[in-house]
């Protein structure tokens, strides 16, 4: 029997489907997706946006790759499955997001942590990441069908405000004293420590989400030869790296001091049980 595979339209889910019709490849199509049964689906090729009808469907091959949407409803409040393909300037098909999308569908859609968990507990970052992207997707719905572009941007204006916590023996806060004798640095405990390594791993973490995500922009800005929009990322990516690298020496330093106090520690240990 024929296979084939099938998207939904925000290219979050993607489903094999066998199948020896039209109709039975909806209703297969339908129940992997998470559709209803009554619902009333239209179906396009991936490659150039094609509507795929009965008659027309058994002449594609089983490689071709299909999207599955819900059909608007004039009378009802519109879903972010109800895209619209549509030609961008390149002559390249791309997803339009329907008129007159709820603020809760937008809000429930642009979540970048926490889409699929939404019990999960999320961070302040991650917080501040997610709002910012609720307020890209308020102005501008087609980023919901861009979530790579929609992170980007969050991030990159949940970093505007957003302060990250240093480590409390950071060189950058550091303040010389004008006068007087130099008072004795408080020594960091090792649960401190810890959680400064737990700190900094989460913000090394994030920036190279960060880089991943830059390095997806700028393949698919090549792609279509947007050469401003790929220099400017790559410089983007540049300050990216060296925070990277700033975060990848800290964290060293942090794990370095941990691992001689955990050898000190036991040493001690190990002398006073001797005497």
């Amino acid at each position: 029997m024929p296979l084939y595979k099938v998207w939904s339209s925000t290219r979050e889910v993607k489903k094999a489907v066998i199948a020896c019709s039209f109709t039975e490849f909806v209703l297969k199509g339908k129940e992997k997706l998470g559709f209803s049964k009554e619902e009333e689906v239209n179906i396009y090729t991936n490659d150039d946006g094609t509507e795929v009808e009965e008659d027309t469907f058994l002449e594609f091959g089983s490689a071709t790759i299909f999207i599955m949407t819900r059909k608007e409803d004039p009378a009802g409040d519109k879903d972010i499955e109800s895209a619209i393909i549509m030609d961008d300037q390149s002559g390249q098909k791309v997803l339009k997001a329907p008129k007159h999308l709820s603020e809760d569908i937008v809000k429930k859609n642009s979540m970048i942590f926490g889409f699929n968990k939404k019990s999960a507990k999320l961070t302040a970052w991650q917080e501040a990441v997610n709002n910012a992207a609720f307020q890209f997707a308020k102005h501008d719905p087609d980023l919901l069908y861009n979530r790579a572009e929609l992170k980007i941007k969050a991030e990159a204006e949940a970093r505007k405000t957003y302060v990250f916590k240093k480590p409390s023996g950071s060189r950058s806060i550091h303040v010389q004293q004008e006068s007087g004798p130099k008072p004795k640095r408080s020594k960091t405990s090792s649960d401190e420590r810890k959680e400064q390594v737990s700190s900094v791993s989460i913000q090394l973490e994030l920036i190279k989400n960060q880089i991943s995500s830059k390095q997806q922009l700028c393949s698919k800005a090549s792609a279509v030869k947007d050469f401003a929009l790929c220099s400017k990322v790559q410089g983007e990516m540049r300050k990216l790296f060296q925070e990277k690298a700033n975060h990848e020496k800290m964290l060293k330093m942090l794990q370095t001091k941990e691992r001689k106090s955990t050898w000190y520690q036991k040493k001690k240990y190990t002398t006073t049980c001797r005497k």
